[in-house]
């Protein structure tokens, strides 16, 4: 039989959450060894992550310099990472299209369109740039991710 600790950290493990990475560096120097590892190991990706975001960025600064097109409504994708860590996976659901009938996906495209009509409604803008920037969400990523 489990001690209830330990079931409620097994529980705890397997729910999603975001963590700023100070607080991972902190579990990262503080935690158990496996802790450490889960750490460090989302510190990397977020790192990569960071790095491509940078990068694509630069490739596109020359756009900032474009003038915003008239508004043209949300344009969501959702894609299916399949468990891997390859962003942004496999296309499962594009603006307009029905609902998949997977609740990730579905939630997920849902609240990208959250997403949009608040900036639409609250700050007058089309997306988050003011250009209509896709919005694009990804799930089912590697477990401890």
């Amino acid at each position: 039989m489990r001690s209830a600790s330990r079931a409620t950290t097994e529980t705890a493990r397997q729910r999603p959450c975001l963590l700023p990475p100070h607080l991972l560096e902190r579990i990262a120097r503080n935690g158990s060894a496996e802790q450490r590892a889960r750490a460090l190991a989302t510190l990397a990706t977020d790192a990569a992550l960071r790095s491509a975001r940078l990068s694509r960025q630069a490739i596109h600064a020359s756009q900032d310099r474009v003038p915003a097109p008239a508004p043209s409504g949300p344009r969501r994708t959702i894609c299916d990472a399949g468990s891997q860590e390859r962003l942004p996976g496999r296309v499962r659901r594009n603006e307009g299209a029905p609902a998949t009938g997977d609740a990730a996906v579905d939630e997920a495209y849902d609240g990208l369109g959250a997403t949009y009509e608040l900036y639409r409604r609250a700050y007058k803008r089309d997306s988050l740039d003011e250009r209509g920037l896709p919005l694009l969400g990804t799930v089912h990523l590697r477990p401890g991710v």
